[in-house]
């Protein structure tokens, strides 16, 4: 596989469908991320047999947003041919955007398979269990739950992409470059 690193792809069209969806809404910090995202630019993609990873360049001058950390996950997909609903996940690091993270394996993209359904997620408690959850898709984003986690001072555990926690090993060595 070859590395870019030049800074001047866009994103997929599906990538750019999916973060608009992630960054929609008048809530603060979205319109500062939504500007960041205007000049954003792929640095490079990771592929492993669970999905991708797309990490952005921006320029050194982009003003941080606050809290500085941040996962906003609240998007589903479906394949076509397929009634799995896949989770995606965009990044915020040291208040800047840094990558989206989606289950869509190299093999798929490749082969040309659409996306079938995008959609909004809730995320709903199912027992006393603090990781069983369920995500349930919605018409419409939920701000309420967004404005709360926003506030939270609480690290959101990572997740799996079926919505439990993560128990994969996201190591480098197990990334390809493109």
């Amino acid at each position: 596989m070859t590395s870019s690193t030049d800074h001047d792809e866009r994103p997929s069209a599906f990538e750019q469908r999916v973060v608009d969806m992630l960054l929609a809404g008048d809530v603060d910090p979205l319109p500062a991320l939504r500007a960041q995202w205007q000049r954003a630019r792929v640095s490079h993609r990771l592929f492993n047999r669970f999905g991708t990873k797309v990490y952005f360049a921006l320029a050194i001058d982009e003003l941080p947003i606050t809290p500085f950390e941040q996962e906003h996950g609240d998007v589903q997909f479906r394949l076509e041919g397929s009634e799995e609903w896949r989770r995606v996940s965009l990044e915020i690091a040291h208040g800047i955007l840094d990558h989206l993270e989606y289950d869509m394996r190299e093999t798929e993209r490749s082969a040309g398979i659409a996306v079938a359904e995008m959609s909004y997620c809730t995320f709903v408690q199912m027992s006393d269990n603090e990781y069983d959850f369920e995500a349930l898709n919605t018409p419409e984003r939920n701000f309420d739950d967004l404005i709360e986690k926003l506030e939270s001072e609480e690290e959101p555990p990572k997740m799996d992409w079926d919505g439990g926690p993560s128990q994969r090993d996201w190591d480098e060595e197990s990334w390809w470059w493109e």
